[in-house]
């Protein structure tokens, strides 16, 4: 599986792509999380085949740096998030 979020660095408005090579529907969850390690964004994916895409919206929070923590099949994916 893999990552990524794009546009990064921005001004808070995030998309992000989890993908897999995997034939099987799949599902998961994903949070935001600031500096503190207050959760400032959550939700689900739903279920997924191949690819899912979820936009995340951060304009309303300060910038800085945050992390994406995305769990799916059982797995733990990050990136960071910079806030302009």
């Amino acid at each position: 599986m893999q990552i990524k979020a794009f546009p990064n660095p921005s001004l808070g408005e995030f998309q992000f792509t989890l993908s897999t090579k995997e034939d099987k529907s799949l599902g998961g969850m994903w949070q935001v999380i600031d500096i503190s390690g207050k959760i400032v964004k959550e939700g689900n994916l739903g279920q997924f085949e191949k690819q899912v895409t979820q936009s995340v919206d951060l304009s309303r929070q300060d910038a800085g740096v945050y992390l994406l923590k995305v769990v799916s099949n059982n797995q733990l994916f990050t990136e960071r998030l910079v806030v302009k």
